[in-house]
């Protein structure tokens, strides 16, 4: 048996089929064995009011359905347009039939009787579609643990243009408003763009000891090198700060607490 798989798209996956007649699902399913052989079959059927509990227990990949079952299907609580879980092929004996009666979105449909070319075709469009979507939650979960993990290691992650940028929380010097953007420097003098404004660098810093002594500027306080009490701070980068009147006793406060 030849695997007719492209590279890089899964080889086991599963499938339903719904058809109105048991030898249409039977040939069907002979042909998906014949030229898919990681393929399992999880079940069939030609009774309209068991396919939700029977695709329901099965949890497959690909379900292949016929137009106008599918089409009924559609008004019944839950129906088979409501799962996101699977990818839906349609099966039809018109291909007028299908593309006047197709409203929501299905990965796409086959004409009976089925061309084992475009059988292919549509199982390798599927398969792609639902490797997409793994790939999708996989990469969601990463992010998620790296921002956990960067969190328990008082790091912080800064969104840029490229992607995501983790920084130790005292490694940041200071943060200035840049337009709707916001800069921040660094203790090794890098400077990345954010696309959070100062604002959203305030509610993410300030936990952390970040002082706003003006409202375009976010300094690590542990990060001054020297204060003048005429109202400017100067960083360790070399950066004068100025400090807002109505903020300087709330900065050298603000200092008595280190």
């Amino acid at each position: 048996m030849k695997n007719h798989l492209l590279p890089n798209v899964k080889t086991r996956f599963s499938a339903f089929l719904v058809d109105t007649e048991v030898e249409k699902t039977r040939h069907l399913e002979s042909q998906l064995l014949q030229h898919f052989p990681g393929l399992e079959v999880k079940g069939s059927s030609t009774a309209l009011e068991s396919i939700q509990a029977k695709i329901q227990d099965a949890c497959p990949d690909i379900v292949f359905i016929d137009l106008q079952l599918w089409k009924d299907f559609r008004f019944l609580p839950n129906g088979i347009h409501c799962h996101s879980d699977f990818e839906t092929i349609i099966l039809s004996d018109s291909e007028i039939r299908v593309m006047e009666s197709i409203q929501n979105a299905i990965t796409g449909y086959l004409l009976r009787p089925v061309k084992t070319e475009s059988l292919m075709q549509i199982v390798q469009h599927a398969l792609h579609r639902i490797q997409e979507k793994e790939e999708l939650m996989q990469n969601r979960r990463f992010i998620k643990t790296i921002l956990q993990r960067k969190i328990q290691e008082n790091s912080v992650g800064i969104p840029t243009i490229e992607g995501y940028e983790f920084l130790v929380v005292n490694e940041i010097v200071r943060c200035e408003a840049l337009h709707k953007c916001t800069r921040v420097v660094t203790r090794d003098r890098s400077n990345i763009v954010s696309a959070y404004n100062l604002g959203k660098f305030k509610n993410l810093l300030e936990p952390y000891g970040f002082f706003a002594p003006h409202r375009s500027y976010l300094i690590n306080v542990n990060h001054i090198k020297r204060y003048h009490r005429e109202g400017t701070v100067h960083m360790i980068d070399g950066a004068c700060i100025p400090v807002a009147n109505r903020l300087k006793g709330t900065l050298l406060d603000h200092f008595s607490r280190l």
